[in-house]
């Protein structure tokens, strides 16, 4: 791994400690992606960018302060010492209780994800061949229903971070992720549609993708699709029915019913005006 900006980490966190700051931290984050979209098994788009800074957190007189730049000077970088050392200074004087921090260990790391095959070495030719690839086996595998669309996009990053606290912390990581979802509409016009949005992501290289094996369960999931709309029928509604729900339709529940309503942030009402509140009590 070769890392840039360290000095600028590190420095930040000196330059708070030399300001008055009881406690100090410094993190540069960056994340580099690209993607390629294809509809039908053509070539759509393709997503190219990036983002990087360097935030800064400090403890002073009780608070906390924050601040963050993507200058990344050390001019850059000095001002957001400031400005989070300022926030602190004011959030002190509205404090009932001092903030504490617990004494942990904590010591210095470096580790990263690694990627058997690159993802950036997969050309984009290559992957909008893949593309149409699913399109050409999942839009011939039924006979009665037509696949109307599919939406495909593969995606891939690299996020990198370097963290520096004053209490001797100090972590490096690189992580590759890809990603490819998909979105899938079944249908018999006279019938009725099935549509389908599915996702796969994963830390790593492009493996992945071969891993996930769309190219192969798709088409199979095509013909389950138009099997739901030959021959499914309307429920009952002079009745209670029991329901069978499947594991992802459970796993968005919990994560709306038991998640969301578990945050700091909703549970103290600081979003009540956007999300609402939780029936979880402070």
């Amino acid at each position: 791994m070769s890392w840039q900006h360290e000095d600028l980490v590190v420095r930040a966190v000196d330059y708070a400690l030399s300001l008055g700051a009881k406690y100090a931290e410094a993190r540069y984050h960056k994340v580099a992606r690209s993607g390629v979209a294809a509809r039908n098994g053509e070539f759509v788009g393709l997503e190219k960018g990036f983002k990087e800074g360097v935030a800064v957190r400090v403890l002073v007189d009780g608070a906390l302060g924050f601040s963050s730049t993507d200058t990344l000077t050390w001019e850059g970088v000095k001002t957001a010492v400031d400005e989070a050392l300022a926030k602190a200074r004011a959030h002190s004087k509205l404090m009932k209780r001092p903030i504490e921090l617990s004494h942990e260990r904590l010591g210095r790391a470096s580790y990263e994800a690694l990627e058997k095959e690159k993802a950036a070495s997969v050309s984009v030719e290559e992957k909008v061949a893949y593309c149409a690839d699913v399109w050409k086996h999942t839009s011939t595998a039924t006979s009665t229903a037509r696949v109307a669309t599919l939406t495909m996009f593969l995606g891939e990053s690299i996020e990198e971070k370097i963290i520096a606290s004053s209490d001797g912390a100090f972590i490096r990581s690189k992580i590759p992720r890809v990603s490819l979802w998909y979105n899938v509409v079944v249908t018999i016009p006279s019938k009725g549609t099935v549509q389908r949005f599915f996702s796969h992501a994963a830390s790593g290289g492009y493996e992945w993708v071969k891993e996930w094996n769309v190219l192969g369960y798709l088409p199979e999931d095509a013909k389950t699709f138009e099997r739901i709309i030959v021959e499914a029928v309307k429920p009952p509604t002079d009745k209670p029915i029991d329901v069978v729900v499947g594991s992802e339709i459970v796993g968005l529940m919990v994560h709306e019913s038991c998640g969301h309503p578990s945050e700091a942030d909703r549970i103290l009402g600081r979003e009540a005006a956007q999300a609402g509140k939780s029936f979880i009590k402070p």
